[in-house]
C-alpha cells in the first residue's frame, strides 16, 4: 500500500492513510480431546486506503477475511480437521497480532480497484484528453487506434 500511495502526487495521499481501525474477533480452543492441537477461530474486517488500478486514484478498501486454523509447530504432524487449515510457526510464542496482520494481507485483491467502475470518474477525461491531445501519428500506433476512429466517425 506505501509503494502504491508513495507514486501518487503528495497532494492526493491521504494524511492519516495508516490509521484505520480493525476490529473483528480471535477465539482460541482446541480440536483434540487431549488439548494438544490449538486452534482458532478469526474473523476480522478493516478499512485500507489502496490505489485504484483503473483510475490511479486513492481510495478506501474494505477488508473482511474468516479463518479456522490448527496452530502447529514444524515437528507437529497434523493434518487438516473438520475445515480447519494447518499454519506452521517456527518458534514455539506466537502472537496472535501477527496471526492477524497476516490473515488481512492474505485478504488483499491482487488488483486493488473500486467495486463499482463508475466511480472511476476521472479514467474517461484521462482517456479523452490524452486521445485529444495526441498527433495523428501517434493515434495511429497505439493499440486499438483504427477501431477509435471508426467510432469517432459514427458520432
Amino acid at each position: 500500500m506505501e509503494a502504491d500511495l508513495s507514486a501518487l502526487d503528495a497532494a492526493k495521499i491521504p494524511a492519516n492513510w495508516r490509521e484505520f481501525p480493525v476490529t473483528g474477533t480471535l477465539s482460541f480452543g482446541f480440536v483434540d480431546a487431549e488439548n494438544d492441537i490449538a486452534a482458532l477461530d478469526i474473523s476480522l474486517e478493516a478499512r485500507v486506503m489502496a490505489v485504484c488500478q483503473r483510475c490511479l486514484q486513492p481510495f478506501e478498501l474494505p477488508l473482511s477475511t474468516t479463518l479456522k486454523l490448527l496452530l502447529s509447530g514444524p515437528a507437529d504432524d497434523i493434518v487438516e480437521h473438520d475445515g480447519y487449515e494447518v499454519w506452521e510457526f517456527p518458534e514455539e510464542a506466537v502472537r496472535p497480532i501477527d496471526i492477524a496482520a497476516e490473515a488481512l494481507v492474505m485478504a488483499l485483491p491482487l488488483s486493488a480497484m473500486h467495486e463499482d467502475a463508475d466511480d472511476c470518474v476521472e479514467i474517461e477525461a484521462q482517456n479523452e484528453a490524452a486521445i485529444e491531445s495526441a498527433t495523428v501519428d501517434e493515434r495511429m500506433t497505439t493499440p486499438f487506434a483504427a477501431l477509435r476512429a471508426q467510432m469517432d466517425d459514427e458520432q
